[in-house]
């Protein structure tokens, strides 16, 4: 499928308007987090959450530089995110760990999807 060149432009200003937002909300609601009292969980699901948003911005940055970083940091990143995602439901909600993995997973695609758009554009 090929992309015509507006529409190439709109997706990618779309995964980087995603990409920022998740650096934003990441690193934000880290630092936020990192003052309240937590149990080990918590300190990991914080540790993870703030290095997605870190990483969030370094997608931004290898879309633009340090193109042979790009895959690799990426990988990570939705990684993070997924691992994040599924922790945090446990953690913070006190759900169980079934919902805890569908969670992670749900955070996996919707990385897998802003990569698709940052792929396609």
């Amino acid at each position: 499928m090929t992309l015509g060149p507006r529409l190439s432009r709109v997706l990618f200003v779309v995964a980087l308007l995603l990409l920022a937002a998740f650096g934003y909300t990441g690193i934000a609601g880290g630092l936020d987090q990192w003052s309240q009292e937590m149990t080990p969980g918590q300190r990991v699901q914080t540790i993870t959450q703030f290095l997605y948003g870190a990483l969030s911005v370094l997608v931004i940055v290898t879309a633009f530089t340090w193109r042979r970083k790009a895959r690799p940091t990426r990988t990570v990143w939705a990684i993070v995110l997924a691992i994040s995602g599924g922790l945090a439901s446990v953690v913070w909600g006190e759900t169980g760990v079934l919902i805890g993995v569908v969670a992670g997973l749900a955070a996996l695609l919707v990385a897998l999807g802003i990569l698709w758009l940052l792929r396609a554009s």
